[in-house]
């Protein structure tokens, strides 16, 4: 573990990883957990396209089945779970949710606050306000109001979306 904690903390201070922005993510507005991978990848996606463009470069999102989607966030999930940075946990579905199902909750453990904090405060003030703000207000949408702001917004994203089907409602533009 302390040669991973080496590797985060002499990472180079230029652009951030995947993995670093996630770490970043989640540790934002008080390390608060981020509920579900569905919103967890349409919050990074928000704040790449509104807000800071080296997530969005980063990542490289596209189109996909659930809407804007990189291939590399399972990847850089997975090794932040396998490097005890991020926990996973199962839980219920969250009232007011349309739909009770269970879902993922990530979670950063005492090392990953550490390396987040880390992070966070290697970037420049506006950039930790905007991530702070971004996140507090996207995961105060819920999972449906979320989706309801990207696929509203961003369209070109929602093309391939298995979810326009299942949503009542239509999609409202913000």
């Amino acid at each position: 573990m302390a040669q991973n904690m080496e590797q985060w903390s002499n990472s180079d201070c230029g652009r951030f990883t995947p993995n670093e922005w996630m770490l970043v993510l989640l540790g934002a507005d008080d390390a608060k957990p981020i509920l579900g991978k569905t919103v967890f990848v349409k919050e990074l996606f928000v704040i790449g396209k509104e807000s800071i463009a080296d997530i969005d470069d980063e990542f490289e999102f596209f189109p996909s089945r659930y809407g804007p989607y990189s291939r590399h966030f399972q990847p850089a999930l997975d090794s932040l779970v396998r490097e005890g940075l991020v926990i996973e946990k199962l839980c219920a579905g969250m009232t007011g949710e349309k739909s009770r199902q269970s879902r993922m909750e990530y979670v950063l453990t005492p090392a990953g606050k550490t390396v987040a904090n880390s992070l966070i405060d290697r970037l420049p003030e506006e950039t930790k306000l905007k991530i702070h703000k971004s996140k507090r207000i996207l995961s105060s949408m819920g999972t449906w109001g979320i989706i309801n702001y990207v696929y509203s917004n961003y369209p070109e994203y929602a093309v391939l979306s298995e979810l326009i089907g299942r949503r009542r409602e239509p999609f409202v533009k913000y």
